[in-house]
Formats: structure tokens, C-alpha cells, sequence
């Protein structure tokens, strides 16, 4: 009876671990496009940070015209003009500053996006490649039934190696699994 029950639980163990691949593929998907999302509302705050920069420094222009205006400079030259020249060249500067910083965020989610991305990907093969193992051990074990070649009954009631079965492929440790690649498997 456990014999019967052994390819039962060799599938629900391969079919477990695809499963766990592809939950991990789609949580980090999840998380990639999370990530994404958040990169874009960092640069639409650099962008909106830069809009706030460039009104206070239009007000502090216009505010230092009508300074110097009042105090009797006379407007668009010498140390006038120096100064509104310095107040814009400090202003493009924070705006610069503020649109880099949401340009710098954005490509830092992106780039954390395409790692997770990555990382689920991973974590799908990992799935696949777990499930082929388990059924590939099951197939070598003989729990699909007709034994296989790398698994064989003694007349102990143990198992033989795979080179002692006979029928490998004549390397020491693999048995001769037909079917499987042409390759064998592991013993």
C-alpha cells in the first residue's frame, strides 16, 4: 500500500514546489511593480519640489527688483544686475538639485524592480528545477513502478547500486535510465 501511495506523494511534492516557483515569480512581480510605482511618485515630487523652487525664486527676484528699485539703484546695472544674475544662478541650481534627487529615486526603484524581477524568475526555476529532481529521485527510487535501472531489490530485500544493476552506461554511479536524455541518472 505504500508503494502505491509513493507516486501520489512525489507528485503533490513536485507539484508543491512548481507552485512555491510560481508564487514567488508573481510576489515579486507584485513587489517590482510596487517599486516601480513608488520610483514614479519620487520623480513626480522632484518635479513638483523644482515647480516650488522656481516660484519662491521668482518671488525673491521680483522682490529684490523692487528693493533695489526703492532704495535707488539703478535697475539692470552693476551690482544690481549681479545680484539678480547670482539669485537665478542659485535658483536653477536647486532646481536642478530637486529634479535629479526625483530622477535618481526613480532610477534606483527601477533598477530595484528589474533585481526582484530577477529574484522571482530565480525562484520559478529553483520550482521547476526542485519538482524535476523529486519526480527524477522518484523514477530512480522505482516508486513509479518496473523498479528502473538505478534501483534494484536484493535478495536482503535492499537496494543494489545503480552499476550493480547492470544495463548503465558504463560509468561507475549512473544508472541507465531510458528515456531521460539519454543521459542516466545520478545514483
Amino acid at each position: 500500500m505504500t508503494a502505491a501511495l509513493a507516486p501520489i506523494g512525489i507528485g503533490l511534492m513536485a507539484g508543491g514546489q512548481v507552485l512555491g516557483g510560481i508564487a514567488g515569480l508573481q510576489s515579486a512581480n507584485a513587489n517590482a511593480r510596487a517599486a516601480e510605482a513608488e520610483g514614479d511618485m519620487l520623480l513626480r515630487d522632484g518635479v513638483a519640489t523644482a515647480e516650488r523652487v522656481r516660484n519662491q525664486a521668482r518671488m525673491v527676484q521680483g522682490e529684490a527688483v523692487a528693493a533695489q528699485g526703492a532704495s535707488g539703484f539703478q535697475l539692470g546695472t552693476g551690482s544690481a544686475i549681479d545680484v539678480l544674475l547670482e539669485n537665478a544662478i542659485n535658483a536653477e541650481v536647486d532646481i536642478m538639485t530637486a529634479r535629479t534627487r526625483g530622477e535618481n529615486a526613480r532610477a534606483a526603484k527601477r533598477t530595484e524592480a528589474a533585481n526582484m524581477r530577477a529574484a522571482g524568475r530565480m525562484a520559478l526555476v529553483q520550482g521547476l528545477i526542485g519538482a524535476a529532481a523529486s519526480v527524477g529521485m522518484g523514477a530512480a527510487s522505482g516508486a513509479f513502478g518496473g523498479g528502473g535501472a538505478a534501483a534494484a531489490p536484493t535478495s536482503s530485500g535492499g537496494l543494489l547500486a545503480p552499476a550493480a544493476v547492470g544495463g548503465g552506461t558504463g560509468i561507475p554511479g549512473w544508472g541507465g535510465l531510458p528515456g531521460i536524455g539519454g543521459m542516466g541518472s545520478f545514483g
